[in-house]
């Protein structure tokens, strides 16, 4: 499986950061003269006076279950990536689906229950 599939994708990212969500993860989208690469940590760290502001945190499957509430659960399908999260009572809270790949699934999932109120900003 390539990288790119175990991250989410460059505009779930953007969203994720326009939200305010912290930008610390394994790994980077960042900005290489207008294509869009992605890069680890320790690459990041030594090239990112070169990159201003062009970055966006690529976060993974396992960075995004941290950050999402506990009652949050992903599965595949035949139509895609599917992720629900629901409260303590099994109320469903918020539900995305036809995902291409688990890490967008679970991205649209922390910005819509951020977006309606349903939890905090994870910073």
């Amino acid at each position: 499986m390539k990288v790119e599939q175990q991250v989410i994708s460059i505009e779930v990212a953007k969203k994720l950061k326009s939200l305010g969500v912290k930008q610390e993860s394994l790994s980077w989208w960042v900005d290489c003269d207008g294509k869009w690469c992605l890069a680890t940590s320790r690459w990041y760290r030594h090239t990112a006076p070169d990159h201003p502001g062009k970055h966006y945190s690529a976060f993974t499957v396992a960075e995004l279950g941290e950050m999402l509430p506990q009652l949050t659960k992903s599965w595949c399908s035949a139509f895609g990536w599917y992720c629900e999260n629901k409260e303590n009572n099994y109320e469903l809270k918020g539900f995305t689906h036809g995902e291409s790949t688990e890490a967008d699934a679970r991205g649209k999932m922390l910005i819509y229950l951020i977006e309606n109120k349903l939890m905090e900003v994870p910073r």
